[in-house]
């Protein structure tokens, strides 16, 4: 069987879809000798470069000449299908929902959450329009539809009704490099003295992306509360900021290093980063899963995270919990978690990386088992 497989996102990312699909991708390719891969992925600069042994990398153009707005449309209305048509693939599959998909080709795609729906609001409305109207014409023709929770599989059904026969849950996992690095106390002791060399300051962690409904106003607002009563905590976020970012931040807040960015982490920096701090935030509005809470639980680190019904799948009775829309809340919340102290460390089997491999490949053959008796029987009626 010839697969083709959208490896958009893993040229153009490096965490979140990407982080889940890297998981899984080479194993299932490694486990399907029999089936010819290509990998159709994005080149250009300041693009990574994907290599996966086992597979056929067919180069597109990404369109830098085009103004940025333009260029998702473009490459997934245009430049993708065309390749689509080149290859001519018995079977599709996608991380995320945004190429155009042919018709007449059996595909998987990947809803991870209904963003652009819950909280469609803290959007721009011609990206917001975009996403859901991508999303709902690939939902039309899917063979198979992939989420990460079951949080979002009710919505699915609920909000969009997918047949719940068509959706399979392949939840995120721990990175091996995450979960295997194990700092030392000597190691958490000078990482601690290098951000805060007075020994003073509760240092509080956000790691969960700089987006529209990551809610990091919120956690500013939470923290101005809790500034205005106690001084010695210090907010560290991961990541590079962005210029339209960093001007939403008051300015003294990063000059007096009360917010300080830590950049873009290797898997082992992060880890020592969660196993260092007092306690990780999480004051999102809208997520398909939550690797931030499996991370923290990883380390024992104390979590304080929004109340959303797929947060408490993945984490359970672990964090401080509060109403992300309630700044008083969050900074109580915070407050709370960062006088706890170490916690018992969690780990859930079912969020291993062997774990999610091996559902994966199992619910990607059925649906491919499935294709092929679809084209058998179709043939017969020839």
């Amino acid at each position: 069987m010839k697969i083709a497989i959208d490896a958009k996102n893993l040229a153009l990312y490096g965490g979140g879809i990407s982080h889940w699909v890297s998981e899984f991708l080479p194993a299932w390719i490694a486990s399907s000798p029999e089936d010819h891969f290509s990998l159709i992925t994005p080149r250009g600069e300041g693009l990574k470069k994907v290599d996966i042994a086992g597979a056929q990398m067919v180069d597109c153009r990404w369109p830098l000449g085009i103004p940025r707005q333009l260029r998702h449309p473009v490459y997934d209305n245009w430049i993708f299908p065309k390749a689509i048509k080149k290859i001519k693939p018995d079977f599709i599959f996608s991380p995320y929902f945004d190429v155009r998909m042919p018709p007449n080709v059996p595909y998987a795609i990947t809803i991870h959450d209904l963003c652009f729906i819950e909280v469609g609001h803290l959007y721009p409305s011609h990206l917001r329009n975009y996403y859901l109207y991508m999303m709902r014409v690939n939902l039309a023709h899917a063979s198979h539809v992939i989420t990460v929770s079951n949080t979002t599989r009710l919505q699915l059904i609920k909000v969009l009704g997918v047949s719940a026969e068509k959706i399979s849950v392949i939840p995120n996992a721990l990175d091996e490099i995450f979960l295997e690095t194990k700092p030392s106390s000597d190691a958490t002791r000078t990482w601690r003295e290098k951000i805060d060399p007075s020994g003073n300051e509760k240092l509080l962690l956000y790691p969960g992306g700089i987006e529209y409904r990551k809610n990091i106003s919120g956690l500013i607002a939470a923290l101005g509360i809790i500034w205005s009563r106690e001084s010695q905590f210090t907010l560290l976020i991961t990541g590079e900021p962005s210029e339209q970012f960093l001007g939403s931040i008051p300015k003294e807040l990063v000059e007096s290093g009360k917010i300080l960015f830590l950049g873009r982490l290797s898997q082992a920096d992060l880890r020592l980063a969660y196993s260092s701090v007092d306690a990780v935030i999480y004051p999102t509005f809208s997520e398909g899963f939550g690797r931030v809470c499996l991370e923290a639980m990883g380390c024992g680190t104390p979590l304080a995270c929004s109340d959303l019904a797929v947060l408490r799948e993945v984490a359970g009775d672990y964090p401080v919990y509060f109403n992300p829309h309630d700044s008083q809340a969050i900074a109580d919340a915070i407050m709370t978690a960062a006088n706890l102290g170490p916690q018992p460390v969690v780990l859930k089997e079912e969020f291993t990386s062997s774990n999610v491999r091996a559902k994966f490949i199992n619910e990607i053959t059925q649906v491919l088992n499935r294709v092929r008796d679809t084209s058998l029987s179709l043939n017969d009626l020839q």
